[in-house]
């Protein structure tokens, strides 16, 4: 059985609950045939059931089919079902019923003819103004007749206006205040006159609703709302205030900011508000004076929600002086407020407010920090997430924590873009043809660590102004990139001896497992700048390539050999000492001229430590060592003195200077 057939065997069920229920289903639960089935419950017998099914068809309202067995249920004596079908034939909106629901205005009900009247000011048909005056004319009910005058005001007949103004005057504060509601017609002018003398009504529900209404009608009420705002009466003052914050019409400017210093704080308070909707920064002064001098909290609050619509930085100042007010409601909107202006500059005094004694407060700034996304929030959101015991400010800083790191990652993504974009600008710059152009994009490119410097500062080593090649050498040994290992050996070659410095010393940064085997290498070039550098380089490596250089000592060049030797007496390491005594029985002189060299320097290196030991705070260790330096002293004398009358005059004059320098009489 289908849902329309259960709800059809449901609305013919002898229990009457069963087809209240059903009913029910339909109204809540409107279905596509569903005013069909309604419409044989219409002539139910009972009552209850009657009232219900013409009341549920109000949700099938745009069915056009509704509309005649409605009309022809008003033959109903039944006043439950005269008043459910006056109801859903208002909720129709269609011209035909006004000859049904007409009689009913003369029905000896209050509620049928109220409830009558509003369904005809639901029908755009000038037959039901006429109807509906008629009825007001003849009304004796005060409040039925208000609601016939709410229906014509609805239909916008303005013979309704003189009614409603003069019920502004009744007893009953409800009939008053429904009669301000029933005035409303934006643009009308006949009305702001009575609805201002609303403003001073002695009921606040009527105050504000005259004043909800006098915003509602627009421009037109502007004059006499800024009049009103000089109004003895505080309450009209108020009220004014209040209509003129929703019209928003820049003519109030002055008014409100004189307002702005009127005695009653009510007053001050909706000209604060009024001036933050109207959205001129010619108020924000008055309203940064509020913020900080005014006496009444509420005012205080009202001019920093004022500035936080006028989002400007001009208010500032005041902002970050609101976060020390004594009130919460005022911390917490200048917190808010300076979160909408996204100023990190207060995030040190927002930061104090996680300490604040007021839950809210703490919380509103545990938010700000989360939004505001700046790095020194971390450690008080920290401690306020660990510490705090509110588990809503807890929640809140978790919260905040998390959006801060997101926001923080997007500004380093945003950052890295940028570099990225600043790199490959400078890359281009190294094709200008200025070369102070292209050296300040070396020097820039220096600074960086990304691979995509590499190839374009390998490309600068070519550059025909040498600083440029130079400053390229130099940033390439900052990159770390073995990549550039072959081009700098090549700039060993260079005429310029900054070049070649600097490629040397990029080549000794690198320190690549290659290096060496491709500096000894060099040490054969025929370019005797690139040799040199080469073994300067190798020097400079030390104990690193010591090992290979000690085997090169065998190499079959003696120029190769000659300049190991060399290299290694630079190094000074002790273990090429053996290898270098060997080296004086090379068969080429130029070998053994470098090795005795190269054992000079190796024998100073070992020396060394003595004669720094001269210095220790132990005497034990200085007479050791001064008679060790005596001992080596003393065993070098005997062989210079064999050769001090060598045959060859240059190794006799070498000799006594020797001996000459070591102090001995035999010189």
């Amino acid at each position: 059985m289908t849902s329309d057939e259960t709800l059809k065997a449901a609305l013919n069920s002898t229990e009457m609950k069963q087809r209240l229920a059903a009913i029910d289903q339909l109204s809540k639960t409107p279905l596509p045939q569903g005013a069909e089935l309604l419409f044989s419950s219409l002539q139910d017998p009972e009552v209850k059931v009657r009232a219900a099914a013409a009341f549920a068809l109000r949700k099938y309202a745009q069915d056009p089919a509704v509309v005649q067995p409605l009309i022809a249920l008003l033959a109903d004596q039944n006043l439950d079902v005269q008043l459910a079908v006056a109801f859903s034939l208002g909720e129709t909106g269609a011209a035909e019923a006004v000859g049904g629901l007409t009689p009913l205005l003369a029905s000896a009900d209050d509620r049928l003819r109220s409830r009558t009247a509003e369904a005809l000011g639901k029908l755009d048909n000038s037959q039901a103004c006429d109807a509906l005056f008629e009825a007001l004319e003849k009304e004796e009910n005060p409040k039925v007749g208000l609601r016939i005058a709410e229906a014509l005001r609805r239909l916008g007949d303005e013979r309704a206006i003189p009614i409603l103004i003069a019920a502004l005057q009744f007893e009953d504060s409800g009939v008053r205040a429904r009669a301000v509601e029933a005035l409303a017609q934006p643009g009308d002018l006949t009305v702001v006159g009575p609805l201002v003398a609303a403003l001073a009504d002695e009921t606040q529900m009527v105050r504000s609703a005259a004043a909800f209404i006098l915003g509602r009608l627009g421009p037109v009420a502007v004059d006499a709302l800024t009049g009103a705002l000089a109004d003895e009466t505080r309450s009209v003052r108020s009220g004014a205030a209040k209509a003129l914050s929703e019209i928003g019409d820049i003519r109030t400017l002055q008014p409100l900011l004189k307002a702005l210093e009127d005695e009653d704080r009510r007053v001050r308070t909706r000209a604060a508000q009024a001036l933050g909707r109207l959205g001129s920064e010619e108020a924000i002064p008055a309203l940064m004076r509020c913020v900080t001098q005014d006496e009444a909290k509420r005012v205080r609050w009202r001019a920093t929600g004022a500035l936080r619509e006028l989002k400007s930085l001009q208010a500032a100042p005041a902002l970050v002086a609101a976060l020390k007010d004594e009130d919460s409601s005022v911390r917490l909107e200048a917190v808010r407020a300076l979160t909408d202006l996204d100023l990190s500059d207060a995030v040190d005094e927002i930061k104090e407010l996680l300490q604040d004694p007021i839950r809210r407060v703490r919380c509103g700034a545990a938010k700000s920090l989360g939004e505001l996304g700046d790095h020194r929030a971390i450690g008080p959101l920290r401690d306020a997430l660990w510490n705090d015991d509110d588990q809503s400010v807890r929640l809140e800083s978790a919260k905040a924590t998390r959006k801060l790191r997101h926001r923080l990652a997007e500004t380093v993504q945003a950052l890295l873009q940028l570099e990225e974009q600043a790199l490959l600008s400078l890359v281009d710059a190294l094709r200008d043809e200025d070369s102070r152009v292209r050296l300040e994009a070396i020097y820039s490119l220096a600074e960086s660590a990304g691979e995509v410097v590499v190839e374009p500062l390998i490309e600068a080593l070519q550059d025909e102004d040498s600083q440029v090649r130079a400053e390229a050498a130099y940033a390439l040994g900052n990159t770390r990139d073995t990549r550039s290992v072959g081009p700098l050996l090549e700039l060993l070659r260079d005429e310029d001896s900054h070049v070649r410095t600097n490629a040397s010393e990029s080549l000794i940064a690198l320190g690549d497992s290659n290096l060496v085997e491709l500096l000894l290498e060099s040490l054969r070039d025929e370019d005797s700048r690139m040799r040199t550098s080469a073994s300067f380089i190798l020097g400079r490596l030390g104990g690193y390539a010591v090992e290979r250089l000690i085997a090169s000592l065998q190499d079959g060049d003696s120029r190769m050999r000659s300049s190991v030797a060399f290299v290694l007496g630079e190094v000074g390491d002790g273990r090429a000492l053996s290898h270098l005594i060997n080296a004086l029985q090379d068969s080429d002189r130029r070998v053994r001229a470098t090795a005795a060299e190269a054992i000079e320097k190796l024998a100073f290196h070992s020396i060394q430590p003595l004669i720094d030991a001269l210095s220790s705070e132990d005497n034990r260790v200085r007479s050791r060592a001064a008679k060790a330096l005596g001992n080596l002293a003393q065993q070098t004398v005997v062989p210079l003195l064999s050769v001090a009358e060598d045959e060859d005059a240059r190794v006799q004059t070498i000799a006594a200077e020797a001996l000459s320098k070591l102090g001995g009489e035999q010189a």
